[in-house]
């Protein structure tokens, strides 16, 4: 989930000296220029993410708080089971 790499585009001018790939994430932007070097920016506001990317970072919120939760309920549980 912490991958930049949600959406990529790439765009390539006339000569390869001005390619650059743009990779959008759910919490950052990365471009990378033909040199190889990449600039990564956070997102300044959530309110400025497309609604999938939106509907991305809010998921995998919740998914990561499930996660804790069930193995909050299941360290609980093992207390309470008698082999």
């Amino acid at each position: 989930c912490a991958l930049p790499m949600w959406r990529v585009s790439a765009f390539i001018g006339v000569n390869i000296v001005t390619a650059q790939t743009t990779w959008e994430g759910i919490w950052m932007n990365c471009v990378v220029q033909s040199t190889g070097q990449m600039q990564c920016k956070i997102h300044d506001s959530m309110l400025a993410l497309s609604g999938d990317l939106q509907a991305a970072r809010a998921l995998t919120i919740i998914s990561i708080v499930l996660g804790i939760l069930g193995v909050l309920v299941a360290i609980m549980g093992a207390k309470c089971t008698n082999c």
